[in-house]
């Protein structure tokens, strides 16, 4: 029995991460450079990862129970986390559309 779902779980929590550090660079960037894209591009990038999380989490939880039935169904803590990573993303990319609209 073949498991696409979870190649394609896996893609997309590579590609999160990926746009997660790609996230922080800018955010460093941000630190050290005036530029008035640098906030938009990071918080674009945050808001890409959450969504790329939100795909992770939202097939693992939706195709796991074939391989348990639900009596014994258990996320575990990786799932958890990915959770609060999409929640961490969520509020980066708050964090950097916020100042621009209140300065």
């Amino acid at each position: 029995m073949e498991h696409y779902w979870f190649e394609a779980v896996r893609a997309f929590a590579i590609i999160g991460l990926l746009v997660i550090v790609g996230c922080l660079v800018v955010a460093i960037l941000i630190m050290f450079m005036e530029n008035q894209m640098l906030p938009m591009i990071a918080a674009i990038l945050a808001f890409v990862a959450a969504f790329c999380l939100l795909i992770e989490f939202a097939v693992y939880a939706g195709e796991r129970e074939e391989f348990a039935p639900s009596e014994v169904f258990d996320l575990g803590y990786c799932f958890a986390l990915t959770v609060v990573g999409f929640l961490l993303c969520i509020a980066a990319g708050i964090c950097f559309i916020v100042p621009k609209f209140l300065g």
